[in-house]
């Protein structure tokens, strides 16, 4: 039975004698289709090395249908060869085809003007892996790789690669020779200024180059390269100079990714006016007009509960009750943005049990107004997430009522059975305080029993959140019994 590529190459064969220019330009696109999917099935790392070999066969017989090269291409094409050798340890066939894929973007430089930031970026990133592989030209690859994207960086400062410069210039090199620390030394000591220089130009850079240095720490923390020392005070350097700059005027889903990066900082480095930065972006999302910005809500709370954090590590609990009251007002203002949402109700629910455990001087919520939001959210969520069952069972020991915690958790198991065996353990570790025997007893029994169970257990839960909710304590309990007997039945059948 004749595959896709069987059937183009057929029409391929018989076009090559006989066609109108509209039957090739439709091929042509067939044959371009099909290689974009290969470029994205190579990236997710998908492609085969038989697939991998059809790649340039198939540029070949673009470039005869359109009548022209395709420098691009070629380009996309040789660089994927390139990595493909890389991962198999192909040392000639890494730089032979990496010269490929540097001949092929200065093609596409000279003739095709408008893609010259993608060759740009190319050409950086060819050089880039040959830095490692040609140590003979080492340091010219690595000075072609610089050049190139600077000049990505100069074209387009906003949108460039600005993580790769970093890691030419900060990074861990493979393979790195004592003459290309020189260079690289030496670039280091003008980053900052040529930086400087190209804001005079081009505006502000300081959030991007703050971000992207930050991504660069990133991959430092995921990855085994130990010999990789974050240049910490340069990331410090650009950070604080971008907490001076205004706000961009940006939508609302761009700002929030802003905040969310300046949140994460903040938190990581434990330092308020960074935190003051996210809060200010979040506060910028919300429109008084404009009830549908809930989650903006959520991270102005998020963000000011974390300065409050700081400032209580720090010895200033005073400053820490401030940022938490003005937590709670916040939320009190802002109910109406929550509307119906399970997600922002259920973590309105979760602050609210912080804010009443809260060991600083607040006026703290009420625990029946606490129990009357953690219902909504289960209502909202029909049962389908256990949170709500938690919260409510640590509010019921909180009046020493462990029977009905028990029976909160039982109501919880009905639901998501084994699925919930991490979250379960995670709730025993971190009880209130008390003795609480009759609930400790039954936690016991039922992780053991889902340590019984659990290899040749399959979801296929007998209640429903409608079913369960008009039980009584004593059924319920009733009925987590029963179950566990028909799982342990099922087991051995």
């Amino acid at each position: 039975m004749e595959n896709l590529f069987d059937i183009f190459d057929r029409l391929f064969e018989q076009y090559k004698t006989s066609s109108t220019a509209e039957e090739k330009d439709e091929l042509a696109i067939l044959y371009q289709d099909s290689l974009n999917e290969m470029h994205y099935d190579f990236s997710c790392g998908k492609l085969t090395d038989d697939g991998v070999d059809l790649m340039m066969p198939i540029v070949e017989k673009i470039e005869f249908l359109n009548g022209c090269i395709s420098w691009e291409l070629r380009a996309q094409t040789y660089s994927i060869l390139m990595d493909q050798a890389k991962d198999a340890g192909d040392h000639l066939a890494v730089t032979s085809n990496g010269q490929l894929a540097i001949d092929s973007l200065i093609h596409q430089l000279e003739t095709e003007q408008e893609q010259r930031n993608q060759s740009y970026h190319g050409l950086a990133n060819v050089h880039y892996t040959l830095v490692s592989y040609v140590l003979e030209d080492q340091i010219e690859h690595w000075k072609k790789s610089l050049q190139y994207i600077k000049a990505a960086i100069l074209e387009e400062p906003q949108t460039a690669n600005w993580t790769h410069y970093l890691e030419l210039v900060f990074g861990r090199l493979q393979q790195e020779t004592q003459a290309l620390s020189a260079c690289r030394n030496e670039e280091k000591k003008v980053f900052r200024n040529w930086c400087q220089t190209l804001e005079e130009k081009k505006g502000s850079l300081t959030f991007k180059i703050a971000s992207q240095f930050a991504r660069l720490k990133e991959f430092k923390n995921d990855s085994t390269q130990d010999e990789f020392l974050f240049p910490e005070n340069e990331y410090l350097f650009w950070l604080e100079k971008s907490l001076q700059d205004d706000l961009p005027d940006l939508s609302g889903y761009e700002i929030s990714d802003i905040g969310h990066f300046y949140k994460k900082e903040g938190m990581h480095l434990q330092r308020v006016d960074v935190l003051q930065q996210a809060l200010r972006c979040y506060r910028k999302m919300i429109k008084e007009e404009d009830s549908g910005n809930g989650f903006a809500v959520y991270y102005v709370t998020d963000v000011l509960e974390q300065i409050a954090e700081v400032y209580w590590r720090s010895g200033d609990h005073a400053t820490a009750d401030e940022y938490m009251t003005e937590a709670l007002l916040w939320n009190e203002d802002k109910l109406d943005h929550i509307g119906s949402n399970f997600s922002l109700q259920l973590h309105y629910a979760e602050f609210l049990e912080r804010c009443e455990s809260y060991e600083g001087s607040i006026i703290k919520p009420r625990l029946s107004f606490v129990l009357e939001m953690t219902k909504r959210a289960e209502e909202l969520g029909e049962g389908y997430y256990s949170g709500p069952c938690y919260i409510q069972a640590r509010l019921a020991l909180k009046e020493n009522q462990e029977h009905k915690a028990a029976a909160l958790i039982a109501f919880s198991l009905l639901l998501h059975e084994l699925t919930i065996e991490e979250s379960l353990q995670a709730f025993q570790q971190h009880l209130p305080k008390g003795p609480f025997p009759y609930l400790q007893n039954f936690l016991a029994d039922t992780l053991t029993f889902m340590q019984e169970v659990r290899a040749n257990y399959y979801f296929s839960p007998k209640h429903t959140f409608a079913t369960l909710r008009v039980l009584t304590e004593d059924e319920i309990m009733g009925a987590w019994i029963l179950r566990k007997a028909e799982i342990k039945n099922r087991n051995k059948t």
